[in-house]
């Protein structure tokens, strides 16, 4: 049995419902396919649910410091990590509700089941070959995990949101954004937390006065490092979870414990597609090879959200859908390379990035022409009053232009603060417009025109 469509979406992601929403309401018949959780990674088992983790953990921390501020706090404090997990369940739960009513929209079918490629205008699911003229692949990616860990029973970033007992010794493999984020909420709900890394330093995107500052605050919680980490392994020994950092095989290259994360990347979902029927080209990682409107290499095909390695955010994908939104429904302006890098780590205090980095500016071939800004939070009157001056602030500027090319702030508040130096970004404005407006006090914010009184030459 055939069944025709106008489109067909895989995958129902940050960027795969609304697209189908959009299409439907302009009256084209569109079909829909999940295999597993309705709303992709970031509702179900990314960002909603481990940020209610973390804000579980920062409740802990805060009480814990009550008396620094004047407030006793009586009896034991302590995690209950069955209640947290409760209430991450509870607020994903209405997931369900948004995923029936999508499933009652007129000129969508949607389809709980596993879908392949069978040709260039055609997929196959469960015997029944549907075809349409666009199609649309937001298949997400998912944990990697190296071969190794198989010896061992281990935690990814999606199975540790429903463990019930806080595990006595955690070990990360990995000191990414997810590492060091779950790495400092179980050392908040009392694990002992250390971390393994096979760089020389964390956060290694950013320059090296970032990387330290974030190490020395995780740090300063107990968390224990272990970088340069090389021939990493594994095994149990007598119910323990045994790891091996180095060669050598030393006793002091060894590290044992009652849990193991595995915070080493993801993978698209894109290996079990049949792409290669439809002719569509991924790169050496999986991703699928799209141009700057998210089309792939074959007609009438895109890929959107984190399986065309543009972003890999929940922010990105969305932005994927409205550029193809654009496309079809618009005036086609909008494109991939109009966005502005950003993103967050979202430990805390949190760490939060855009543009161009210290890192990138000082090996540019024009970094003669890049100024840097640089203010330490303990000069910042809000973090001073809120208790917590941890962290720093930095912004790029090109010399000529007058533009921001990039900041990075690591504070209190600096996953909101730095959208205001976002949006002059998008504005084409300059640090002059920044550094002359009048912010409220006392916030944070209100330091960005004093941080742009700062520049001095790029070193």
């Amino acid at each position: 049995m055939n069944k025709q469509y106008d489109a067909i979406i895989i995958g129902t992601g940050q960027a795969g419902v609304p697209l189908a929403k959009d299409l439907a309401a302009a009256g084209k018949k569109v079909a829909v396919f999940e295999r597993k959780r309705f709303g992709g990674t970031c509702p179900n088992v990314g960002g909603v649910p481990s940020k209610t983790f973390h804000a579980s953990a920062k409740m802990l921390y805060d009480t814990k410091r009550a008396a620094e501020y004047g407030v006793v706090v009586q009896g034991l404090i302590k995690s209950d990590l069955k209640a947290i997990v409760a209430r991450k369940n509870a607020i994903i739960a209405p997931i369900k509700k948004r995923e029936d009513k999508f499933k009652a929209l007129k000129h969508i079918d949607f389809y709980n089941q596993h879908a392949r490629f069978s040709g260039t205008q055609s997929i196959s699911a469960n015997g029944t070959i549907l075809t349409a003229k666009f199609f649309f692949i937001n298949v997400g990616t998912r944990p990697r995990i190296p071969s190794y860990a198989y010896k061992v029973d281990f935690l990814t970033s999606t199975t540790i949101l429903d463990l019930e007992m806080v595990p006595e010794h955690l070990i990360i493999i990995g000191a990414g954004a997810i590492g060091l984020e779950f790495g400092q909420m179980f050392a908040r709900f009392g694990s002992k937390v250390t971390i393994v890394e096979m760089g020389s330093r964390i956060v290694p995107r950013e320059h090296e006065d970032v990387s330290i500052a974030v190490q020395q605050v995780l740090e300063a919680e107990g968390i224990i490092f272990r970088l340069n980490a090389e021939c990493i392994d594994c095994n149990t020994s007598k119910n323990q979870i045994e790891v091996h950092l180095h060669c050598s095989g030393s006793e002091k290259d060894r590290l044992t414990g009652t849990h193991i994360l595995f915070a080493t990347g993801r993978q698209p979902n894109t290996d079990d597609l049949g792409l290669e029927k439809a002719g569509i080209e991924r790169n050496d990682n999986g991703y699928i090879k799209v141009n700057d409107l998210l089309e792939t290499n074959v007609k009438n095909i895109w890929a959107l959200g984190d399986c065309n390695g543009k972003g890999g955010f929940t922010h990105t994908a969305y932005h994927d859908y409205q550029i193809v939104k654009d496309q079809l429904l618009g005036n086609g302006k909008r494109k991939a390379s109009d966005r502005i890098p950003c993103w967050s780590l979202f430990i805390d205090p949190p760490l939060a990035h855009i543009g161009l980095s210290k890192k990138e500016a000082l090996a540019a071939i024009e970094r003669d022409n890049f100024l840097l800004a640089q203010l330490p939070m303990e000069h910042v009157t809000r973090a001073i009053e809120k208790g917590d001056t941890r962290g720093l602030m930095e912004i790029i500027v090109h010399k000529k232009t007058k533009k921001i090319l990039g900041a990075t702030l690591f504070g209190v508040g600096a996953d909101e603060v730095i959208h205001a130096v976002l949006q002059n970004m998008y504005c084409k404005g300059t640090f002059e417009e920044l550094r002359d407006a009048v912010h409220i006090h006392p916030t944070v914010s209100e330091f960005l025109p004093t941080l742009m009184e700062k520049l001095k030459p790029l070193k």
